[in-house]
This record gives structure tokens, sequence and C-alpha cells, in this order.
């Protein structure tokens, strides 16, 4: 909500944290009244209560995994109860490629495009919940990463198929080889 907060939109934002907040309202009840409760699966699953330095290197080692675009275009999650490894990795390549395109753009637009901020901003955050938890590559935790990547092809597509740009031959000729 903060990429879409300007001069003329911060009162609706400022409700919708309002109403976030109590919603938040019950949450924050049963955290008081039982708060192991409330963390069980986080510290089964995850490594946040060891030292910092350790959490820190954790993260940036399960981001860093996260990231690998082997295991987004080839492997895939290693569980098998998520992924059968037979079929790839759970992204294409092209898809993935006018993802990439589509990052640039968007990064070039984002100053004055609020949609373009909000991509970026969701594609980042994305990986934060399969990055706070030990599974490797954890499908499940990183499936809002696809959906990003997916609307960042639209920039992809206006981008290579734009009328009188430079390169324009070339630039259709990547975007068919890359839609088949």
């Amino acid at each position: 909500l903060v990429v879409n907060a300007t001069r003329d939109r911060w009162r609706p934002v400022l409700a919708t944290w309002v109403v976030y907040g109590v919603l938040l309202i019950p949450f924050a009840l049963f955290y008081l009244t039982s708060p192991d409760a409330a963390l069980v699966r986080l510290n089964e699953a995850g490594y946040l209560d060891r030292p910092l330095p350790e959490i820190a290197g954790t993260f940036v080692a399960q981001l860093l995994g996260n990231l690998d675009p082997y295991r987004w275009l080839v492997s895939g999650d290693p569980n098998l109860r998520h992924h059968a490894p037979e079929i790839g990795g759970p992204m294409l390549v092209g898809v993935l490629a006018f993802g990439v395109i589509g990052l640039v753009v968007a990064i070039k637009r984002a100053r004055a495009d609020a949609f373009a901020r909000y991509l970026l901003f969701g594609l980042a955050v994305a990986f934060i919940p399969a990055s706070l938890t030990l599974d490797a590559f954890h499908q499940h935790r990183l499936i809002a990463v696809p959906v990003f990547v997916i609307a960042l092809t639209i920039y992809a597509q206006d981008w290579l198929l734009a009328k009188g740009a430079s390169w324009s031959a070339a630039r259709k000729g990547v975007f068919a080889v890359l839609a088949l």
C-alpha cells in the first residue's frame, strides 16, 4: 500500500491500514493469551530463535537458493509431495525470460508508474516466506512469485511490441521466439 500513497491517495491508504489493524485484533488477543502457541509452527520450520548473525546468514543462503534459476526452470521443489521431478521446474523458460525483461522495464518505469512499484515490491517480498524457513525451495511458500513474474510479462510485451521503437524488428523477433 505504501507504494500507492501519493498526496491524492493517502487517505484511502491510511483507511486500509486502519482496517488491517482492526483485523489483527483477534490475532493480537490470541498471541497475548498464548504466545507459544502462536509461534510454534514458525519455530519448528524456521530458524528465528537463533543468534542474529546466524539468522542473517541463513536468510541470505535461503534467499539465494530461492532465487536459483536452475530450481525455477529445471529441478523444482525437492519434496516429492510438492513437485513431480520429471516435468522440469515450476516456470517455463519463456515466461521467466519475459519476466526478466519486464522486471528491467518496470524498474525503469517505477518512478512514474504505481503498478510497476507494486509489482516490484510484491516480487521482492514474495521470496520472504520461503526464505524464513529451513526447507529448500519450498514451492508452496513461493507461490506468489510466479504470479508477480507473469504480471511483469505485461511490461515486457508492451516494450517488445511498442510501435515506432528503436530496433522494432529485433524486439518483435525476440517476442516471437519467447512466445513460442
